[in-house]
């Protein structure tokens, strides 16, 4: 009888554990004049909060630049916090927090991203453990090693020992089109050289131009940011071009209410 009440306890925590919620990856939206955050509804859920700051850590002694409450959309098939005042540069990194009540339960969520307009870049999820400061010495996000081929750009940094993602933004002209474009995307191992590369393959820059670039590391548990990165183009042109890697697909900026309208319908 107690082998029976041993092994029906083991199995109701394997069954808990197995299917613990865990918080879906938001996706946002970026506007002329605030964003949006949108998650996905469950069966049980009855309150999302939002809180985030750009270009900081989130910090229990810090205040956050946006907080408030989601508000549940009237298919309930998903929620969305909206901020109508916020001012986001292109570059910028938004680090940001979901809460979410679901079953009487507290489930709590950290993310990053990048504003590559009109969309956030990639949502890159943070382990609980980066809610605790880890190692305090002193740490600068270095000048990236960029190399520009005839077909694609790579950016590297070298690694600095507790490395844990590298977060790379760039943003230039490309030479078949008029306007600027932007990539970014999520470094999370470094290569057997020990560099972080970030590559971007499929397009041809302009020519004597500049290149803009965010950058993000974490690193023993910090997130360092450099917003204001720059560099003239040629930096390096080789006529080999870097590994494939998927491209980024942005789409134009509309007005702010068709765009919330596209957003929403997205889902």
């Amino acid at each position: 009888m107690v082998q029976l009440i041993s092994y029906s306890v083991l199995f109701l925590y394997l069954t808990q554990t197995f299917w613990a919620y865990q918080i879906p990856k938001p996706r946002g939206r970026i506007y002329k004049k605030g964003f949006a955050i949108r998650i996905r509804h469950e069966s049980g859920i009855s309150k999302i909060a939002f809180s985030g700051s750009l270009n900081k850590d989130i910090r229990s002694n810090e205040t956050d630049d946006f907080i408030g409450p989601a508000s549940q959309c009237s298919k309930k098939q998903f929620w969305i916090y909206i901020n109508y005042d916020a001012a986001i540069e292109w570059g910028d990194f938004l680090i940001f927090r979901i809460s979410v009540i679901k079953n009487g339960k507290i489930y709590f969520a950290k993310f990053a991203t990048v504003a590559s307009s009109p969309y956030f870049g990639p949502i890159l999820r943070l382990e609980p453990k980066i809610f605790e400061r880890g190692d305090t010495s002193e740490y600068i996000v270095p000048r990236p090693s960029i190399t520009v081929y005839r077909n694609g750009i790579e950016a590297s940094i070298p690694d600095a020992g507790g490395m844990q993602y590298f977060y790379f933004c760039i943003n230039f002209y490309v030479t078949s089109l008029s306007r600027r474009k932007t990539y970014s995307g999520i470094v999370r191992r470094r290569d057997k050289n020990g560099l972080w590369k970030f590559r971007v393959s499929g397009i041809k820059p302009s020519e004597n131009g500049t290149i803009f670039y965010s950058m993000l590391v974490v690193r023993n548990n910090n997130i360092y940011i450099k917003t204001d990165g720059s560099a003239s183009i040629p930096i390096k042109i080789t006529s080999a071009q870097p590994p494939s890697t998927p491209r980024n697909n942005l789409a134009d900026p509309n007005d702010h209410l068709s765009s919330l309208i596209e957003f929403v319908n997205s889902f």
